[in-house]
């Protein structure tokens, strides 16, 4: 038995830091308002120090908040004539976590304030110079900015994690760990932190040559496994493979359609955020027969429509693809974590004027897609290449296509909920910006509300404000394509700015877990 520790990365992990580059930060980021409640200091400032101390306890629970990455090393001459050998990180092959013995709960937890009285555009502001920073690999992947000085008695805090060890639903689920469903708090106790040993490179390298070994015999039992006290394997596996080929069929032979929306990445991000009563979405969605995703997705795409009207490029005259992250998550411990999720590809129908044609078009495919073994082709993807590191990284850059903006949506609990007694208010999600993207939207159910967080690259798009006002209209449109009479949509810290002009498109208790609308 080894006396050190290490645990591989999955194929969809390792995904998005393949993907990372200087412009392109692999970063999940969720602002959370609070009430500043029993949080509120004499002085009118926020108690850090209880929220950091119970911050320390909790990680205890979730241990990959106190890992970092390992990366397999190579050994490279100095120079021609030098007889000495150096390691140098080899990042085309996956890394490991290992426990990192010098964390420090002060590194990853930041305090900071807006000049009083704070702003919602202030804080946007911050939200989106945090976005535009990389995480340090050298450290546990995530840092929390606590944000004092919000107008109306309230603070926020800003959660940043890579996409790497965290995905949508389980980050969900971990915010649950510091949550409760009524406001009474009483501080955990924290333990000694007693990291584990890391493998020294030569052992990560024989342990790494030993799972290569040993794949064929580990890939013989994954297929012994397949269809185990069914019928028939033979169908099983057929069904898997016919899943694998899916995966990789969105993105064969397709190219990004050039729009003022994509373009060349560059390094600066603003952010925008509103909320929507949610039961006005399940009006809609019950109105028009159809999933409150799929009503999401026409009102997405309407607001796209609504968007590049006011621009040189027309509606429709190409195709419009979205990136829709679905998890596959089944039942699980709520401190786990990594990603379990596959990605649908879909052609968002700008070119159709009508809602409910738009809904028709995005039901038919969202409809085929769920009925798809896309799921079981990621799973099979990740039993088999994980036994085969040199292919990952082409695997990955592989598997999905171009695509012109991303759009996910993630049910939270319906409940209030409270951290160290302060009662949670807004809970927005800000999504990371893939190549050549421009805008993405993450959205966000809780406690009867539906936030909207919209991300943009400022190089690709510089005025956020006109988006919002786009997506604005689309909402009060697609109600009204429902039957239903518009309610005015909050435009709360939304400047009114004009269309763009016209351009060239470029080349104690817990909440209980939430099942996957």
């Amino acid at each position: 038995m080894s006396d050190y520790f290490y645990e591989p990365l999955s194929l969809t992990d390792y995904s998005f830091l393949v993907q990372e580059t200087a412009e392109l930060h692999m970063s999940v980021i969720g602002v959370t308002i609070f009430e500043a409640g029993p949080l509120r200091l004499a002085d009118g400032g926020i108690d850090f120090e209880t929220i950091r101390n119970e911050m320390a306890a909790v990680v205890e629970l979730v241990p990959r908040y106190r890992q970092k990455l390992m990366w397999r090393t190579r050994r490279e001459r100095v120079g021609h004539l030098d007889r000495r050998m150096i390691e140098r990180s080899d990042e085309s092959l996956p890394p490991v976590w290992v426990d990192d013995p010098h964390f420090d709960i002060g590194y990853h937890m930041r305090h900071t304030a807006l000049p009083r009285p704070g702003s919602d555009a202030q804080l946007k502001t911050l939200v989106g110079r945090i976005a535009s920073q990389p995480l340090d690999r050298s450290r546990p992947l995530w840092e929390t900015w606590v944000v004092e000085g919000l107008e109306g008695d309230r603070f926020a805090t800003v959660g940043k994690l890579h996409h790497c060890m965290i995905d949508g639903k389980s980050g969900a689920d971990i915010t649950q760990l510091v949550s409760s469903i009524t406001p009474d708090f009483v501080p955990r106790k924290r333990s000694p932190w007693k990291p584990r040993p890391a493998p020294t490179s030569k052992q990560l390298e024989q342990e790494m040559k030993r799972e290569q070994y040993t794949a064929p015999l580990r890939m013989a039992q994954e297929l012994l496994k397949i269809g185990r006290g069914r019928e028939s394997r033979g169908g099983e596996i057929r069904q898997r493979i016919k899943g694998l080929r899916e995966t990789f069929s969105d993105g064969a032979g397709v190219t990004r359609t050039a729009t003022p929306l994509n373009g060349s990445n560059g390094p600066h991000r603003a952010v925008e955020w509103v909320q929507v009563p949610l039961e006005r979405i399940k009006r809609m969605s019950k109105a028009l027969g159809c999933t409150v995703n799929d009503v999401v997705l026409t009102i997405v795409t309407s607001a796209f429509r609504e968007y590049l009207l006011h621009t040189d490029f027309v509606p429709g005259s190409a195709p419009f693809r979205a990136t829709v992250p679905v998890s596959i998550w089944g039942d699980r411990d709520k401190s786990e974590v990594g990603n379990q999720i596959m990605t649908w590809m879909i052609d968002l129908p700008v070119g159709h004027p009508d809602p409910r044609a738009q809904l028709k078009a995005i039901h038919r495919v969202t409809n085929r897609l769920k009925k798809s073994d896309r799921a079981l082709g990621v799973k099979m993807l990740e039993s088999f290449l994980r036994y085969t590191p040199g292919l990952v990284s082409l695997a990955v850059r592989n598997a999905a296509g171009p695509t012109n903006t991303l759009v996910t949506n993630i049910p939270g609990p319906q409940m209030a909920l409270y951290q160290m007694g302060a009662k949670m208010l807004e809970n927005y999600p800000i999504v990371p910006m893939l190549e050549q993207m421009g805008l993405g939207i993450g959205v966000m159910s809780y406690n009867g509300r539906m936030f909207w967080g919209v991300t943009v690259d400022k190089d690709i798009v510089p005025d956020v404000g006109a988006f919002m006002n786009a997506l604005a209209k689309a909402i009060d449109a697609v109600e009204k394509a429902a039957g239903s009479p518009p309610e005015p949509t909050p435009r709360k810290a939304i400047a009114k700015k004009p269309a763009p002009p016209a351009r060239k498109s470029p080349p104690p208790q817990r909440a209980p877990a939430r099942k996957p609308r």
